[in-house]
């Protein structure tokens, strides 16, 4: 008498460990489809940038055909396949289970750490960083930039890349992070993997839209605002890449009027090189 298999799946969670994303990323879909001889993983992605997934197998009577545990699915990509598993004893039944998490971005990207940025603004006065890397007010082990602009002033991409998560539906801020959930921003991936969050932008001010290419540097993508955990008008700005336990920023050197790479220091003020 055959003996029918059994699928356990725990479908992936999501790794909410930063507000900013926490609109617009949609977990993948990890699912199985039975074979004739087995089963097949497979992932639906509907985010417009690639994922990546960790997923730890256990099963009795398959054997996979990868023995690898991170995946990464491209973007706007249905039905990829994960893994393939095989049963052993076909006169036997399976067993199949899976524990799995997912982050947005590809964890083994590398920033390119001689790429020079240029500021994400235009203005013929210098602009002051009223807060830098590690910042006593809300940059605490955060290497992020706030650039002292007044509410509709245009935010400039600083690199080109593809737009992939973009908030711009709050207006409410406050200088405590139980506002952190109403932050606006633009974000955009680079072509190293690496993502530029543009923060704080007004409402209803994003000039592009999810899966835009912006093909150059100093496009206007946003105005600035005054919105989430903040205490007034400015830009944050900040460069990250992602593993599995969250992002991990990245120090960014800028294009300014006075030097061609330049590590911006919080007090500082700097003008454009354009």
């Amino acid at each position: 008498m055959r003996r029918y298999s059994t699928f356990y799946c725990f479908l992936s969670f999501f790794l909410a460990l930063q507000f900013s994303y926490g609109q617009s990323f949609v977990p993948p879909k990890i699912y199985s489809v039975k074979t004739e001889n087995g089963l097949d993983i497979l992932c639906d992605n509907p985010n417009a940038v690639e994922v990546s997934v960790q997923i730890d197998f256990k099963s009795t009577n398959l054997a996979p055909k990868e023995q690898g545990q991170v995946f990464i699915v491209p973007a706007n990509k249905k039905a990829e396949l994960l893994n393939s598993f095989t049963k052993i004893n076909n006169d036997k039944g399976y067993s199949f289970g899976i524990k799995s998490r997912s982050i947005f971005g590809n964890v083994t990207s590398i920033h390119d750490k001689n790429y020079t940025y240029q500021l994400p603004f235009s203005s013929q006065i210098p602009i002051k960083v009223s807060q830098g890397y590690n910042g006593k007010f809300s940059h605490s082990g955060v290497k992020a930039l706030d650039f002292n602009l007044s509410i509709g002033f245009p935010v400039l991409a600083a690199r080109e890349g593809i737009v992939v998560f973009i908030q711009d539906k709050f207006e409410v801020a406050c200088p405590e992070p139980r506002c952190a959930k109403f932050n606006n921003y633009v974000t955009i991936q680079h072509t190293d993997g690496s993502f530029a969050e543009y923060g704080h932008i007004t409402k209803g001010s994003a000039k592009v839209k999810v899966g835009d290419k912006v093909v150059l540097a100093r496009q206007e993508i946003a105005k600035v605002g005054n919105t989430g955990y903040s205490s007034g008008p400015h830009l944050h700005f900040e460069v990250y890449t992602q593993d599995f336990s969250g992002k991990k920023y990245q120090d960014t050197y800028f294009s300014t009027s006075e030097n061609k790479k330049t590590l911006i220091q919080e007090g500082s003020t700097y003008l454009p090189s354009f």
